[in-house]
């Protein structure tokens, strides 16, 4: 038999001590998010959320993972398929992979691997895929969920312990089962069940209030709330109906009530500040009080463990609760409107991922769980939208939601701005969204019936992308937070060569320095600032240094705003290249100068490309 202490003292504290210190000692699995989601193809998506191995390597992902995964086509006969995180506890650090084990037609699910020694691969399970026969695409319904590891206290068997009384034993032991009427509840009865009211299962005068354990703001002290019963016996109304108040004192945790007023549509009264409500009561009975499930709503502020809620307030008026949740649009002296266009652009603007492909150039797909906040043109209709699947704007799409805004007639070799729109009433979280292709930076058309009929009447820009010059495709591209990388640099200007001073390039050291380079052909015109490539190759000696600045400046080798360098080192009759990326503000009209900083030979070539763009979102 060995023993085996971690750590013991002077021990040395290496990751794998570390983690196998917990080792078993916390359950392995999923602790938050990890859910496989649909994405109306093969292709499917896994949020973010925290996974801890059998090991205690803790393996988290911080941004949704769009179509990470793919499924085969269906086969002749069902097929359950498996999508599981694997990982390789070693020195090499590997990151954790995303895996799908094919199941076999007509059997059940795939048997998931054993569970591995330290060092071997660990397999955590994260959905199970129902592949109908000659599937194309998985849906909602195809796909379940593995469910959230939770910890869980279990029974001690104290009989086997003398230094304990049968007080302390029953109270741990009512732990699994607080129906007991023991004062200590479980984990999960203080997160769901705690404080719930409930009438009797034959209706009568009394409503019952579960128990648990009540815990200050901190997390630190608690006490204890019994199961109780609230009775209503003779608390009758004599005409009209009205609404009682069952609250807590988290000071004391005494249950009590708070008597509302008889009125033909009556309302909750207030209670005293501090106090914790827990239901609304509707009595309505003359004689005999008889509570039942419709005269009582639960209104204790305590969230789900999966479904996030807005609570109310102190001092939250309804119209900022409305204009959070989406109820309803904000009063006009709300906080929530504007008339400034960039302060009311700067609400939510997040996980926006937008791809040209290559092999589908005449599409923009924007990928799921975008979360933008949307507006209309006065900015008083805010709803924050999560896309829930990959969108398309198509420029075969016509001019309806998913293509062309209303009476745009599609041009080659142009800037065209995408947007995200929506149905300001229509169910969250994606309130109906859709991309449109528009000409306008700020606003899209939407007045053809394809977009009033089904009601789109909210918008965002998510960035600009450009047409080709003979095709009606786009320029590949992608986007991620407003910035755009070009998957193939645009050439600005082509590559000359032979001892030449380059176009615009004229009078280097002294004098006039040329007319301005312009990006207007390679970024549209919303860009903030522009990313190039300069490449640049010199046959003579020294050093020379090649600057970008404002087209302020004219002349000189001095002076003006100087807002970027390339520089090539050369040995003399040796002709020396450089390739160099350098980034300028467009506060200029999106044209700029080059000077160099010395006199000395010509450039043997020069080529000047763009790679990218940023934009205002």
């Amino acid at each position: 038999m060995t023993q085996i202490i971690t750590w013991e003292k002077g021990e040395k504290r290496n990751t794998e001590i570390l983690n196998r210190h917990f080792e078993k000692l916390l359950p392995k699995g999923i602790y938050e998010g990890f859910a496989v989601t649909d994405n109306a193809s093969l292709f499917l998506n896994i949020e973010k959320g925290i996974i801890l191995t059998g090991g205690g390597v803790k393996i988290e992902e911080d941004a949704d993972l769009p179509t990470i995964v793919t499924i085969d086509t269906g086969d002749a006969l069902v097929r359950v398929d498996l999508v599981v995180l694997q990982h390789v506890y070693s020195p090499a650090n590997n990151p954790a992979v995303y895996v799908v084990i094919k199941g076999t037609p007509g059997a059940g699910a795939p048997p998931l691997p054993a569970d591995p020694p330290v060092g071997s691969v660990f397999t955590q399970l994260l959905a199970t895929i129902t592949v109908p026969a000659l599937a194309v695409s998985i849906g909602a319904g195809d796909i379940t969920l593995e469910a959230l590891t939770s910890i869980s206290l279990t029974t001690v068997p104290f009989s086997t312990l003398s230094d304990i009384s049968s007080a302390e034993a029953d109270a741990f032991n009512a732990m699994n089962d607080p129906s007991a009427g023991n004062p200590v509840a479980t984990i999960k009865d203080t997160n769901a069940n705690f404080l719930k009211p409930t009438p009797e299962s034959t209706p009568s005068t009394k409503l019952a209030i579960k128990g648990g354990r009540l815990w200050d703001a901190r997390m630190i002290t608690s006490s204890a709330i019994v199961d109780s019963t609230f009775d209503f016996v003779g608390l009758v109304v004599s005409a009209d109906s009205r609404i009682d108040v069952v609250h807590i004192d988290p000071a004391t945790g005494t249950i009590a009530k708070t008597t509302g007023a008889e009125a033909a549509s009556p309302t909750p009264p207030a209670i005293i500040a501090g106090l914790i409500p827990i239901a609304h009561v509707l009595i309505d009975e003359t004689v005999t009080v008889v509570i039942d499930e419709t005269d009582v709503t639960d209104v204790r502020p305590l969230p789900s463990n999966r479904t996030p809620e807005l609570f109310d307030l102190p001092g939250m008026t309804s119209d900022i609760k409305d204009a959070i949740t989406g109820a309803a649009a904000p009063a006009a002296a709300n906080v929530f409107v504007t008339t400034n266009a960039l302060t009311a652009s700067g609400f939510v603007f997040a996980r926006t991922r937008m791809d040209i492909g290559v092999t589908i150039s005449d599409e923009v797909r924007l990928a799921s769980g975008a979360l933008v906040t949307c507006h209309d043109a006065g900015f008083s209709a805010l709803r924050t939208v999560r896309t829930t699947g990959t969108l398309i704007a198509d420029i075969t799409g016509g001019n309806a939601p998913g293509g062309l805004e209303s009476t745009l007639v599609f041009a080659q070799n142009a800037f065209y701005h995408i947007y995200l729109i929506a149905v300001s009433t229509d169910p969250a979280p994606d309130f109906s969204a859709a991309l449109v292709i528009s000409t306008s930076p700020t606003a899209p058309n939407l007045t053809g019936a394809a977009f009033t009929t089904p009601g789109y009447d909210i918008f965002r820009r998510l960035g600009a992308v450009r047409a080709k010059v003979a095709s009606d495709q786009w320029i590949e591209s992608f986007n991620e937070g407003m910035y755009t990388r070009y998957r193939s640099h645009q050439i600005l200007v082509p590559r000359q060569a032979g001892n030449v001073v380059p176009l615009d390039f004229s009078a280097l050291g002294t004098g006039s320095l040329g007319n301005p380079f312009s990006a207007t052909s390679r970024v549209p015109t919303t860009a903030l600032r522009a990313s190039f490539i300069c490449f640049m190759a010199e046959g003579g000696d020294g050093v020379h240094e090649y600057f970008a600045v404002h087209p302020s400046l004219t002349s000189g080798t001095t002076g003006g705003v100087e807002i970027g360098a390339v520089n090539t080192s050369d040995t003399a009759g040796v002709a020396e290249s450089s390739v160099n990326e350098f980034e300028l503000d467009l506060d200029s009209g999106s044209t700029f100068r080059m000077r160099r900083a010395t006199t000395g030979s010509e450039l043997d070539a020069f080529e000047l490309d763009v790679s990218g763009y940023y934009e205002q979102p």
